[in-house]
């Protein structure tokens, strides 16, 4: 008796996991397609058009932005193992030079905006509340493929990398801070992130 007990809880287990994979996978991308919307949205906005009000639109792309990205958790990831020779507050610090920095860097990606559309081809569960979207951003004939992995964290879909033409951010980040921390400290590297962000920003 107690081993058909065992059997039928497996059973449903083995039913119930892709449901609840599903709901996962949809939840994610309902909260990446929301976010994405309001931020084409405001870049399509006719008012900022030719750099005008340049301020207030960067101000609403940034809030919609720290939205949806867990910068925290993005850095986190490219420092690992070295992330826990950093103070709570440098953690902080270094996930907010880390967001300044990614702002700046693509920051003349979105002045070039000029009404591309982002279509969603498919999502994966990586492992428990953790999922990717697979996305085509689409101008004219050429499409960009672009991935978000997400995760859930506080009730809360957010990213933590993303995926570009089969470059991960984390990754990518990760093989320049392996080499910086071996000699230096983390205050080293959170001045390295500002001071690479200010030099993005005076070049845009």
């Amino acid at each position: 008796m107690r081993m058909l007990c065992t059997a039928v809880v497996l059973f449903l287990c083995l039913c119930l996991t892709p449901c609840a994979f599903a709901a996962q996978t949809d939840d994610a991308e309902s909260a990446l397609r929301n976010s994405i919307d309001q931020i084409l949205s405001i870049l399509g906005d006719s008012s900022y058009k030719g750099g005008a009000n340049r301020q207030e639109r960067d101000s609403k792309l940034r809030t919609h932005i720290n939205e949806i990205f867990d910068f925290k958790a993005l850095t986190a990831r490219a420092l690992g193992v070295h992330w826990k020779q950093f103070s709570p507050q440098q953690q902080n610090e270094a996930s907010q030079a880390m967001s300044e920095l990614l702002e700046a860097t693509y920051r003349d990606s979105l002045d070039k905006y000029d009404n591309q559309r982002v279509e969603y081809t498919d999502a994966t569960q990586l492992r428990d509340n953790q999922v990717e979207i697979r996305t085509l951003v689409v101008s004219n004939a050429q499409k960009l493929p672009i991935n978000y992995r997400m995760e859930l964290t506080n009730g809360a879909w957010r990213i933590y990398d993303v995926v570009i033409e089969g470059v991960s951010l984390v990754q990518n980040y990760r093989s320049q801070f392996q080499d910086f921390m071996l000699n230096k400290t983390p205050e080293e590297l959170i001045t390295l992130l500002k001071d690479k962000a200010a030099k993005q920003r005076s070049n845009s």
